[in-house]
């Protein structure tokens, strides 16, 4: 990773930064989050003096997974997962991304893909997040 990254700057290629949450719930309770926020504030740390960094992006796929709910959780259960995905990316790995980063002015996404301002107005979950009208 470090000599990808090295390269990177030296070309000055961007890339963006996702962290290690792909395509699966997790759980929320205070332990797990507390890991999380340790986990987010030791990667931040460790890639936010690198220029190449110009967005952060908190998990990979998630959106359309709750969006779309390909785990087919029962609508009772659907509602309680999107206040797990919002408390896990928005409230613990966001808000922890713009405290540690503060200042560099890289933007942040919940998800890649996502519809970025179409699905913030939508409360972090758009209908569609791979929706071609938003960038995919």
């Amino acid at each position: 990773m470090i000599l990808c990254l090295l390269v990177v700057c030296k070309f000055s290629i961007s890339q963006f930064n996702s962290f290690n949450c792909v395509i699966c719930r997790y759980p929320v309770d205070e332990p797990f989050l507390n890991n999380v926020r340790d986990e987010v504030i030791y990667q931040v740390k460790r890639l936010q003096s690198h220029a190449s960094i110009v967005l952060w992006s908190g998990n990979n796929e998630n959106e359309g997974a709750i969006a779309q709910n390909w785990w087919r959780l029962p609508a009772d259960k659907l509602a309680k997962a999107k206040d797990d995905y919002r408390k896990l990316y928005v409230d613990t790995v966001m808000k922890t991304v713009k405290e540690m980063d503060e200042g560099n002015n890289r933007p942040f996404i919940t998800s890649s893909p996502t519809n970025g301002l179409e699905s913030i107005k939508e409360d972090y979950i758009a209908t569609n997040p791979q929706d071609p009208l938003y960038g995919k």
